[in-house]
């Protein structure tokens, strides 16, 4: 009686420590991040931009005062502050005016209002001073006139789409040689007319499909010039990440790659714990390998009696026929 008592206890501490460890991290990340609330001033400013525009598809139903901003349909938050940190709000039939409060998303990386209509309005220069942007896209949203000057100075900008905005142009693209971040521009449909020195104020060529199709000739004369279709390679920028493989990642990933981390370090301690007991603990570690070898006999008779049983069963419904 003694033993088998001991032999479970055991059992039961094996299973116990690696599954305590693991579940206390799982349920304190999950609680961590259940209880994020939306900032208040975040949510303020989306619901004056709400405000300004027109929601043919009601698409924007979900915004409102009374719901936690950070579960609004486009809208993502960092897990951690609860600030607002990426619009997604293309496809959505949107027009209207797009308030400055905007500038009040201190911390909004990324911002789509592609395939939108905004009837001609033009680009607000305000998205110039939002420096947190690394992603912008305008694509296809129906704007005009010039583009503005300012977004020169988003020098954290990756990613910057104006294409299919047919009535869009340029006066001079020397505003560029502020972007020392950006690794994809697309200005398609754009007039590029009056500006005929963009190479020289470029030190990399951005990614795109249209620079990208172009023949290295083309670029024959800018020394300063590197990356595709050109030999020379440009080097990233310190702590850019080098195998970045789409627009719009946030440090969610590495998140989630530190959850991942903390669940298997959990499980390690709680493992090699009991472990480590079972292997000083000679009594402990005689009635352990007892436990699995009656385990053992027990699966093996059963399955043999189980076998023999759907056999007969088998046999005997067979005859009976």
């Amino acid at each position: 009686m003694g033993a088998s008592f001991t032999t479970h206890h055991v059992l039961f501490l094996v299973w116990f420590f690696p599954a305590t460890f693991s579940l206390s991290f799982f349920f304190f990340k999950a609680e961590s991040i259940s209880n994020v609330s939306c900032n208040e001033k975040d949510k303020q400013a989306l619901l004056t931009l709400k405000r300004g525009l027109t929601d043919h598809e009601h698409v924007l139903s979900s915004w409102s005062d009374h719901k936690d901003c950070c579960i609004w349909d486009g809208v993502s938050c960092d897990n951690k502050t609860g600030r607002v940190t990426e619009l997604h709000l293309n496809y959505s039939r949107l027009g209207g005016e797009i308030s400055g409060s905007l500038l009040q998303l201190e911390h909004l990386n990324y911002l789509d209002l592609s395939n939108n209509d905004f009837n001609c309005t033009p680009i607000p220069t305000f998205l110039g001073s939002m420096y947190s942007l690394t992603d912008l896209d305008l694509l296809g949203a129906n704007f005009c006139g010039l583009i503005p000057h300012q977004l020169g100075n988003l020098s954290r900008l990756r990613y910057l789409s104006l294409g299919s905005n047919s009535d869009l142009y340029v006066d001079n693209l020397r505003w560029m040689s502020g972007l020392s971040a950006l690794q994809y521009l697309d200005l398609h449909s754009a007039d590029l007319h009056k500006e005929v020195d963009w190479l020289q104020i470029m030190s990399r060529i951005p990614s795109s499909t249209q620079l990208q199709s172009f023949d290295a000739v083309r670029y024959f004369g800018n020394p300063q010039l590197c990356g595709a279709p050109l030999p020379k390679r440009c080097i990233p920028p310190i702590g850019e990440s080098h195998n970045r493989t789409s627009i719009g990642k946030t440090k969610e990933d590495s998140e989630s790659s530190s959850f991942y981390m903390g669940m298997g370090v959990g499980f390690a301690v709680g493992f090699w714990g009991v472990c480590g007991g079972l292997f000083l603990n000679r009594t402990w570690r005689h009635a352990y390998f007892k436990f699995v070898n009656d385990k053992k006999d027990w699966f093996y008779v059963t399955t043999i009696l189980k076998v023999k049983w759907l056999l007969e069963k088998l046999r005997s419904g067979h005859l009976s026929k």
